[in-house]
């Protein structure tokens, strides 16, 4: 990952150790001056939005040596924490995006990804925190030009209202969905922080794992 240029401007976080800064000091990180070559350079690209501690991420990127992954997540805490396996698990195949998406979005060239992941992403669940939450009309418009031709956005929440609201604005839109098993959705699928989480609580995330395809 040569072509890579390193920069990244630092968010303060009270928690990072001496050791998780070093980490983010040495990391390269993807920036819009490397974005060009990357996508002129790799023919399958797949994205995860909010990747949280990044073992979804890093199992995708083991199984699918072939598959570049770029990962987008604002919190250091996550961002580090993924810097860590893929130091230790030697992957050369995930790109970090270090910041929210909405600055990654507009310098990526249409028809680029294969997939776009969004798994247990924050419900916000009060009503006037509502327009906080990461499905919304307008990035959906930006996820179908991203896509390829009947590429795949796939989703996943534990919280009803959250899914009554992404299937009414990509519905809206003309997407397809389709309620899929476990191994269907998501081959070999590493449950994330947030799954767990809900597991725990016995909550049955599974049955509203979804994805949604594009019909163009």
């Amino acid at each position: 990952m040569s072509f890579i240029c390193r920069t990244f401007a630092r968010r303060i976080s009270r928690g990072l150790s001496a050791r998780q800064l070093q980490l983010l000091d040495g990391f390269s990180f993807l920036n819009e001056v490397s974005l060009a070559k990357v996508f002129s350079q790799n023919k399958i690209i797949e994205l995860e939005i909010g990747f949280g501690n990044g073992d979804n991420l890093l199992n995708m990127a083991l199984r699918s040596p072939d598959v570049l992954f770029i990962g987008a997540e604002p919190y250091l805490n996550g961002v580090v924490s993924l810097i860590d396996k893929i130091c230790s698990a030697k992957v050369s195949n995930i790109l970090i995006w270090p910041d929210n998406v909405d600055l990654l979005l507009p310098h990526i060239p249409d028809n680029s990804f294969t997939n776009i992941y969004i798994l247990f992403p924050d419900p916000w669940p009060k009503n006037r925190h509502k327009k906080r939450r990461l499905i919304n009309t307008h990035r959906v418009e930006l996820f179908k030009k991203k896509l390829q031709q009947r590429g795949m956005l796939k989703f996943s929440s534990d919280v009803n209202d959250y899914v009554s609201w992404v299937d009414s604005i990509f519905f809206e839109q003309g997407w397809h969905k389709y309620i899929t098993s476990e191994e269907e959705f998501l081959p070999g699928y590493k449950a994330t922080k947030y799954h767990r989480k809900a597991v725990k609580n016995s909550i049955d995330a599974v049955q509203f794992r979804s994805f949604f395809y594009i019909s163009r």
